[in-house]
């Protein structure tokens, strides 16, 4: 008995002990050109959201693959693949929280969208453009914005911030960024593309913040040692009883 209480207690530990956090790269040119990245990475979905402005349709969901195609002369910071391009963040921002996605006063837009089957507290992406810099939205699992940037820097709120801005002729780079690593697990969608109208942006390296489930292998097994330790008690039990039957009375 005193070793399956053990066995209990170890197991007790083994789940409620904190998982480290893993920080998850997404590389555009760690794959070839047409890779498909829609559902390649464990608890993340990455798709285009795109509306036309003559629709009255629900906006669409396209898979996301790699490229290498040269759009207007931009350059990615680093290699020759690249996501995109990805337009109009901000009224694609509207229409994910809204459900308002034709209005006058809204344009057709072509963003980045992903979902975190299990909130993150930390995203990056590097991004080039040429006039505007890139835009990025986040929302929680109540879809209630946890923050945004837009424009030069100028309208960061709540935990969105650009960490690395560098504006030139030709290729215009900035890096945007949600959250911190040691803080709430609270972003589950990012919406990310140009700031407006045909303003385009193209998207290099991802990175997120992933905290892994305990391995499955490691509860089987617990649980094998577990049913091994329950049935040893059980044929202890049993041989116990049959040792000790009382012989019958024969007082009478």
């Amino acid at each position: 008995m005193t070793r399956l209480l053990l066995l209990g207690l170890l197991m007790c530990s083994l789940m409620t002990t904190p998982a480290h956090a893993l920080l998850i790269t997404i590389e555009p040119d760690s794959y070839v050109a047409g890779t498909n990245i829609t559902n390649l990475f464990n608890g993340l979905t990455i798709n285009s959201y795109s509306h036309t402005l003559t629709s009255t349709a629900p906006p669409t969901y396209g898979d996301v693959h790699v490229t290498n195609s040269v759009y207007r002369n931009l350059t990615p910071s680093t290699g020759t693949q690249h996501l995109g391009p990805f337009t109009n963040v901000y009224d694609a921002a509207r229409c994910w929280s809204t459900g308002i996605c034709s209005s006058p006063s809204m344009d057709s837009f072509h963003s980045l969208l992903l979902q975190f089957s299990s909130p993150t507290n930390f995203f990056d992406v590097a991004s080039f453009w040429q006039s505007d810099p890139a835009g990025i939205y986040a929302y929680d699992y109540n879809n209630q914005l946890v923050g945004s940037c837009l424009s030069f820097g100028t309208y960061c709120s709540g935990d969105a911030r650009i960490t690395y801005y560098s504006y030139g002729s030709g290729s215009s780079y900035s890096t945007l960024q949600l959250g911190s690593l040691d803080g709430e697990r609270r972003i589950q969608t990012v919406l990310i593309g140009g700031i407006i109208g045909n303003s385009a942006a193209v998207l290099d390296t991802m990175r997120y913040s992933s905290v892994p489930e305990p391995s499955s292998l490691m509860l089987l097994l617990s649980g094998g040692i577990l049913l091994l330790f329950v049935r040893r008690i059980d044929t202890r039990d049993t041989s116990g009883s049959a040792g000790t039957v009382r012989a019958p009375d024969e007082s009478y």
